[in-house]
């Protein structure tokens, strides 16, 4: 249990009434805290969220930033020779909504506070990984982020994003196999790859990826792969295709998230239904921080 804050602890006052039930009609917005708690909360739990930035909640516009350009050293007469740019986008965290439902047992009015908290970030947490998960791989970008596997700066004719190439060419994880996959992660030589991860389906890992990643030795299975590759196997990956990433490249925000009941169902006897929505938006820092295969 944490410490709740002082807007925290009025919301789950708000939230939980003397009546016996969850009353939150007019749409009570969770604290900032509270959703940074619960993004945090999702990230640490999630394989495949644990490679994206968080943006903090409360802020309506995100800036996306890439670096380019090298420091040089010089005399002190001699003119300045190198330059510092960056690619910045402007991310507005306002765009799309995310909606879940959640299921509140009525007793929980019984508990104390803190635990409240704790059953109501969890719940709210699992209920929106999927979704979080779906966005960040499979966003089209016209009423969801734009995800890993379709381009920033193409667009379909429906304000859809492009899907990115699929590239059938990659039948192993040799180093020599893999130099396509690093250097379109480099962005150009831009920054080094040390480190690869590669999400997929369940099916295609333990069919394709697990058997042309490890061969059996002496003393037990070896990795054919002289880079470190993370597999990471994920239901919301579409099985069929993959991608190869990089961490920390991909920026996800939410902002303003509101419950209320959700008057769309038969009544449940011994727990209330609500809805929770929130604005969330989130795109990666270019269109080279994967590789689709």
């Amino acid at each position: 249990l944490r410490a709740l804050s002082k807007n925290e602890k009025s919301f789950y006052e708000k939230l939980i009434k003397a009546n016996q039930s969850v009353t939150v009609k007019q749409g009570d917005v969770l604290p900032s805290e509270l959703i940074d708690k619960t993004l945090a909360d999702v990230k640490q739990a999630s394989d495949t969220l644990k490679l994206v930035q968080l943006a903090p909640a409360g802020v309506k516009k995100w800036l996306v930033a890439s670096k380019t350009g090298t420091a040089s050293w010089s005399g002190l007469t001699d003119a300045l020779t190198a330059e510092l740019t960056a690619t910045i986008t402007s991310m507005n965290i306002e765009v799309n909504k995310l909606y879940v439902l959640l299921v509140v047992p009525k007793a929980i009015r019984e508990l104390a506070l803190p635990f409240v908290d704790r059953y109501f970030s969890s719940i709210l947490a699992e209920a929106m990984h999927d979704g979080l998960v779906d966005g960040f791989l499979n966003g089209d970008g016209k009423v969801a982020p734009i995800g890993i596997f379709n381009q920033i700066g193409a667009v379909n004719e429906d304000s859809t994003h492009k899907a990115k190439t699929v590239h059938a060419t990659l039948t192993g994880f040799t180093p020599k196999q893999l130099a396509p996959v690093k250097k379109e992660l480099s962005n150009g030589g831009k920054r080094a790859v040390n480190k690869l991860y590669l999400i997929a389906n369940p099916s295609d890992v333990y069919e394709f990826i697990e058997p042309a990643l490890y061969y059996q030795g002496a003393n037990g299975y070896i990795s054919t792969s002289r880079t470190e590759i993370e597999v990471i196997a994920e239901p919301m990956c579409k099985a069929g295709k993959a991608a190869f990433t990089i961490d920390q490249e991909y920026v996800l925000g939410m902002d303003s998230i509101s419950v209320q009941e959700y008057k769309e169902t038969k009544a449940l006897d011994d727990a209330d239904v609500l809805i929770a929505k929130a604005y969330a938006n989130g795109r990666a820092t270019d269109d080279h921080t994967s590789y689709i295969f």
